[in-house]
């Protein structure tokens, strides 16, 4: 309900209603057109979003690839299911709330309403809506759909048919809305206006709005659960506990806006076309403003300068009607009367004894609560935006340290001794050290320890396409090293690597992150045995192994940033909100990726990382070439990145987890990033978690 300020909203004396536009109503015209607009406004934007929604889904039904940007019109994702259960669920809060202020609605309808297309709209709603949406609702319940199903409802899919269920129902409570508040039914629908001014009754309502939602939510949840296991209703869940919010906002946004203007009209038809007309020119505008800077394809950045317009053209419109008022008045104290008008709520926390109470500390608590997470974003933004000025700053100056870690042979060839920044010193030893160096002996493998002569663990007896985990811990800790011909790696590999031969394929580019190409070649047969290798049979490997963090380059550390942000983020969180330690790795995932798709469509460019010249020269490799990506450290989370993204092995020594963060990097890549695709989310699953090893 809205009103003037310092105006009394009150019943007439017989204790008739005051929505009336009868005299005795006590009620003025104007309040009597905004009260209207209040009651019709909310049910006309639901019935336009279903509309858009039914139209969105049929177009692009067969359209799935060039509708991939459009996740609210993909028939069987999540934000679709989701968008059409929070419009449902908005519906069934708003039919909840109009029984409410009209509890006689059904006598008012068949009493004093003798419109042919009410009783056309009635016929239809008994005959039709009611038992198919019953029907429809029963198998909602027993049958979920889940992500990238496709359910039949005689002989339609199950998608279109709850879009026409909900508009039906829409449409009618839209006309019955009209109906009511026409003065011969509105005095038999029970309506007073103590429903909305006495405490109790205006508590009751607001519990069952709340309540209605609590209810289908919980629902929502459960069958969730029961068919499609915790995992799965954490995330839908979690998806309308942001889409419900932002529906609630659009909804009253456009309610607030058109109770400001019926304050300057009182033809509301008239009003609302040109509103219409208006929002559509906008609407082109945008599209053009973002077309002229080559932005034209996306649509949630024509969306946001869209809604920028239309506060922009708001603020014009209240301005010049002042203007037009002070001119028509010609004096300032009239227009500055007409300047106190303003719409308020129909209860005022302010000037409630109860609500004042718990409205200050709630207010409160939001403010601390905002404020605490601006800082950390700000202070994120100031250390991450820092690391990366003085990376360009070294970039440009070339002030990089060379040789900071390097090898050297020890004594009597016993082995090599690897010095990392003076700070650590790592020694290797063979265990036949003398056999090394000669010339006699035709299998160098002899001098590799045997199993019973060092310390043993139980991972060191994998191997990972011929090679264990210390062979792939080695060619890790090479990478540090800058590839130069002074620094002799390829000497090196062959004292470390003494029972196999390993060739340096190709080394990174100058101003890359240092990487390698290795090709590990272990022969086995006849050689073995002392006998002349013509039954030798090898095996060739090709390992990418990529540097880990580098102390003495600050664009390591922006990377490091960057990397893992978002679970960072998210532990820094759940100190507010704990239930987010409870998400379930998928929803982590889910919510990652949703930021980021929502950053990609708006044309926020996220994507230049360390690995991509990795990435592309791995994915070039023939399939039938046995890969493994490895690193160390930084080195890393990039190979097990690079891993799932390219669909290789990847054994990581020591790597950030990736557990989390690896949703953004699917988003970016189109590699199972859209967690509405089943089939692809499964898939990049297996490729984490059953081929790589950390």
């Amino acid at each position: 309900n809205s009103t003037r300020r310092g105006s009394k909203d009150s019943a007439s004396p017989s204790g008739g209603n005051n929505l009336s536009s009868s005299p005795t109503a006590g009620a003025s015209k104007p309040q009597d057109l905004r009260r209207h607009v209040v009651l019709v406004t909310p049910l006309l934007v639901l019935v336009l979003l279903n509309i858009v929604m039914l139209v969105g889904q049929l177009v692009c039904e067969d359209k799935i690839d060039e509708c991939r940007d459009l996740i609210f019109f993909h028939p069987t994702g999540r934000i679709n299911r989701n968008s059409r259960f929070v419009l449902f669920l908005s519906m069934m809060q708003w039919l909840q709330a109009w029984t409410g202020l009209f509890p006689d609605w059904f006598v008012a309808l068949t009493r004093e309403t003798k419109s042919i297309w009410m009783r056309a709209a009635s016929s239809i709603v008994i005959f039709l809506l009611v038992p198919a949406s019953l029907l429809r609702l029963a198998v909602w319940f027993v049958k979920p759909a889940g992500i990238g199903v496709v359910q039949h409802f005689v002989g339609l899919r199950h998608h279109l048919v709850d879009s026409v269920l909900v508009i039906g129902w829409s449409l009618w409570m839209l006309l019955a809305s009209v109906m009511i508040v026409r003065p011969g039914a509105l005095k038999h629908s029970g309506f007073s206006p103590r429903i909305i001014r006495d405490d109790s009754s205006w508590k009751h309502l607001c519990t069952l709005f709340k309540y209605t939602l609590f209810f289908w939510q919980i629902a929502h949840f459960v069958r969730g659960c029961i068919a499609l296991g915790p995992a799965h209703a954490q995330n839908d869940l979690i998806a309308i506990t942001v889409l419900y919010p932002m529906l609630l906002c659009l909804i009253w946004t456009v309610t607030f806006i058109a109770v400001v203007l019926s304050r300057y009209s009182q033809d509301l038809r008239r009003t609302h076309l040109g509103a219409a007309a208006g929002l559509i020119m906008l609407l082109g505008v945008s599209y053009m403003l973002c077309a002229f800077v080559d932005r034209g394809d996306q649509p949630l950045l024509v969306t946001f300068v869209w809604l920028h317009l239309n506060r922009q053209a708001l603020r014009i419109v209240r301005r010049w009607s002042r203007f037009v008022s002070l001119s028509q008045t010609g004096t300032k104290g009239e227009a500055s009367r007409d300047r106190k008008v303003s719409v308020s709520f129909a209860l005022d926390p302010k000037g409630n004894k109860e609500l004042r109470r718990t409205y200050a500390v709630e207010r409160k608590l939001g403010r601390v609560a905002i404020r605490v997470l601006l800082l950390i974003c700000a202070s994120f933004c100031a250390i991450l935006a820092t690391c990366v000025l003085m990376a360009g700053l070294q970039q440009r100056a070339g002030l990089f340290l060379t040789d900071v870690v390097w090898w050297r042979q020890l004594q009597e060839g016993s082995g090599v001794e690897v010095v990392n920044s003076k700070a650590s010193v790592l020694h290797l030893h063979w265990a036949n050290a003398s056999l090394v160096e000669s010339s006699q002996v035709l299998d160098p493998s002899v001098a590799v320890a045997r199993p019973e002569d060092a310390p043993h663990y139980a991972v060191c007896g994998h191997k990972w396409h011929g090679l264990q985990l210390v062979d792939y811990a080695l060619m890790s800790l090479v990478t540090y090293m800058d590839p130069e011909e002074k620094n002799g790696l390829p000497r090196l590999l062959g004292m470390l690597f003494p029972h196999k031969q390993v060739t340096i394929r190709r080394v990174s580019a100058s101003g890359e992150r240092r990487w390698l190409e290795l090709e590990v070649r272990t022969c086995s047969g006849d050689t073995e045995r002392g006998g002349d290798g013509g039954n030798r049979s090898c095996r060739e490997v090709t390992v990418v192994a990529v540097s880990g963090t580098d102390v003495t380059r600050i664009t390591d550390y922006a990377e490091n940033l960057r990397m893992w942000t978002e679970p960072v983020a998210l532990q820094i969180l759940s100190t507010v909100f704990p239930t987010v330690r409870i998400w379930p790795r998928d929803t982590t995932a889910m919510v990652i990726g949703g930021i980021h798709s929502i950053l990609k469509s708006m044309d926020v460019q996220d994507d230049q990382w360390h690995y991509r010249v990795i990435l592309e020269h791995v994915k070039r490799m023939p399939a039938d070439r046995e890969v493994v990506i490895t690193g160390h450290s930084l080195g890393g989370g990039i190979a097990l990145v690079i891993g799932a993204l390219a669909g290789r092995l990847a054994v990581a020594m020591q790597p950030p987890g990736v557990y989390h963060s690896l949703a953004k990097h699917q988003v970016q890549h189109h590699v199972a990033a859209d967690v509405d695709s089943a089939q692809g989310f499964a898939a990049h699953k297996v490729a984490l978690h059953r081929r790589s090893v950390s």
